[in-house]
């Protein structure tokens, strides 16, 4: 585990773990790795970081993966799992819902 941007980060590579262990500051404050050593998988692991903040995804996105596609789902199973009235209305095209679905205003 190291910290990039403040943050710790879980590393399952030991590619990238051995190229932590040698990403310096050089005398002019540039990081970048050491002599002879290489910061490939460390940059990126720095590019990705930086990317998934700027990742925009909405709450039916991310838990639809949870949900069978055609499958069947009592409307009150829905709002214990914590989707909203608007989130519900988006999956009728994906799932098949029983019960009282509130219209759309």
């Amino acid at each position: 585990m190291f910290k990039l941007c403040g943050k710790k980060l879980k590393v399952n590579d030991l590619t990238t773990l051995s190229e932590a262990l040698t990403f310096v500051r050089n005398s002019n404050g540039k990081p970048e790795a050491q002599t002879g050593k290489y910061d490939d998988c460390i940059m990126a692991k720095a590019i990705a970081h930086n990317a998934r903040g700027q990742q925009k995804t909405t709450k039916v996105e991310k838990k639809l993966d949870g949900l069978i596609p055609g499958g069947v789902y009592a409307y009150g199973e829905l709002l214990l799992l914590g989707y909203k009235d608007y989130q519900i209305q988006q999956l009728r095209n994906k799932i098949k819902i029983i019960g009282k679905i509130p219209k759309r205003v």
